[in-house]
């Protein structure tokens, strides 16, 4: 409202004066023609022109203001998603945000929204998305700043002046989001929502710190069976100091990298490693990915991790050229633009050939576009790409064939499985002649012991990885020499009786 009154006032008193100086000319005018001295009329067009000048200047300055409005309208719509009507995230770097003119910030996490897309359609999800934005718009009664945050996230401003308290508004969104059919054409569809709020934000140091917490508060509430969950500052004392140490570790690159071998079974060799991490803490102790993936996914120390990754790989590829190795991403690693600019920094071909990077298929990709660019350059420079945990989320397997992929990870989950569970075996062996067709191959993960194997060997799996073959280690110079020379060309005088005995033979199973 006051970025439109600094444009409607400026506008109306140039109006009235433009309005003014059309009267006192037309005055000018008759008195010129009712008055016949030559030297009063000179006077009169003297006050004609400068009349004239003044009007022009006002309508240049009227133009000019309406052009501002026209950039300001035009910005403003800019800020909003054209089908949704929810405010873009860019709006968070945009805008500065006083936090003292909040009553608290909500996150709400959409369940299954990738599965009701690759269903259903876009168009399906772009109309959820259009209805939930005006239940939330009515709810908050206007007031609220609606932000899609992430493709299936939603962030919202509350302003003071909300008196309920806070679970119960939040108990009653989240009832009335879960209970609203949302309808789309003769389909009729119900979500279900996580919801996390943060009304701790006076002891927040910025905007960045809040959004933070929000999403702390929604992680907690995916775990709990109300679906719903509140930020308090006693959260804050025991991820704070987990933050702290884990920046200071971060930045001063105390990151260990383990392998772990991928095998390729018909040719009975190492195939690649897998790039597992360690953070070492204050301690000395190895913080584990389980400990510290949680607390710094949604901050700046996500990125900074990951990056400090690859570049300890790309290290150790070119100190050993015969090693290839596989890193784990997420989508907004590569959304972001990060591994695409430190791909860019590496530069050598020889090292990218060597290198794969592997996308986590249970998150979601929120901006496909985006991922599909930065993905054909990662593509271009030489890598390959790998979906790792493939079966577990809700693959659109059209993208899969535009994204041009390498490998696809089957989910560890369904291959212990694969012996008990007729399903998973007929899963294993649908993903296998999928990726046949498409020209990807597929990798087994958790294969931990030999009757697993058997039977992925009879489905013609190419590639293993698990207990079996080696667990995570440390590879020293002299271990990886071991693993990549003597260990592997040292044969026995007489020949293994069978597929078995010879991977045995050769280190595997130990």
């Amino acid at each position: 409202m006051k970025n439109l009154k600094s444009f409607l006032l400026p506008f109306l008193l140039m109006l009235v004066f433009g309005l003014i100086l059309t009267y006192s000319y037309s005055v000018l005018v008759d008195l010129e023609k009712s008055i016949k001295d030559t030297g009063l009329k000179e006077h009169i067009e003297i006050l004609k022109t400068n009349v004239l000048i003044a009007g022009g200047i006002t309508i240049l300055t009227i133009l000019m203001i309406v052009l501002k409005f026209a950039k300001y309208v035009s910005d403003a719509l800019k800020e909003f998603e054209e089908d949704t009507g929810f405010l873009k995230s860019d709006f968070l770097k945009e805008k500065k945000i006083n936090l003292d003119n909040l009553e608290c910030i909500i996150a709400i996490d959409i369940d299954n929204l990738l599965k009701v897309e690759n269903t259903y359609g876009e168009a399906v999800v772009n109309n959820i998305f259009l209805e939930l934005f005006n239940i939330l718009d009515s709810f908050f009664k206007g007031k609220a700043k609606l932000i899609r945050y992430s493709w299936d996230e939603i962030l919202i401003l509350v302003p003071k002046g909300c008196d309920e308290k806070t679970l119960t508004m939040l108990k009653k969104l989240k009832e009335k989001i879960e209970n609203h059919k949302f309808k789309y054409k003769s389909l009729e569809l119900t979500l279900k929502v996580y919801i996390g709020v943060n009304k701790e934000l006076k002891k927040m140091k910025n905007l960045d710190e809040a959004i933070k917490y929000t999403f702390v508060a929604l992680n907690q509430a995916k775990k709990s069976k109300e679906g719903i969950a509140e930020f308090g500052m006693n959260n804050k004392a025991n991820v704070l100091p987990k933050l702290i140490e884990l920046k200071d570790a971060i930045e001063k690159n105390k990151i260990t990298l383990m392998f772990q071998p991928i095998v390729d079974v018909s040719k009975k060799k190492i195939f690649k490693y897998e790039v597992l991490t360690r953070i070492v803490g204050s301690n000395g102790r190895e913080i584990n990915p389980g400990e510290f993936l949680d607390v710094i996914k949604g901050t700046t120390l996500f990125t900074d991790f990951n990056t400090k990754v690859l570049e300890k790989a790309v290290e150790f590829l070119r100190k050993y050229p015969d090693i290839e190795l596989s890193i784990n991403f997420s989508p907004v690693d590569i959304i972001g633009g990060a591994v695409a600019r430190k791909i860019r920094e590496i530069n050598d071909k020889n090292v990218l050939k060597r290198l794969t990077l592997e996308i986590l298929e249970t998150e979601d990709i929120y901006d496909y576009e985006k991922f599909k660019e930065n993905i054909a350059f990662i593509k271009l420079v030489g890598c390959k790409i790998a979906i790792d945990d493939f079966g577990k989320g809700y693959s659109n397997f059209k993208h899969l064939i535009e994204l041009n992929v390498d490998y696809l990870k089957i989910d560890g989950d369904i291959v212990k499985e694969v012996k008990e569970d007729n399903r998973a075996l007929i899963l294993i062996s649908a993903i296998k002649d999928f990726a046949d067709s498409a020209g990807i191959e597929v990798i087994c993960e958790h294969v931990s012991n030999k009757e697993i194997y058997g039977i992925l060997k009879k489905l013609d799996i190419k590639y293993m990885q698990g207990y079996l073959f080696g667990k995570p280690v440390n590879i020293p110079q002299k271990e990886i020499e071991l693993f990549i020379g003597e260990r592997f060309s040292t044969k026995p005088q007489n020949e293994p009786k069978d597929d078995w005995e010879a991977m045995i033979w050769n280190g595997y199973g130990q």
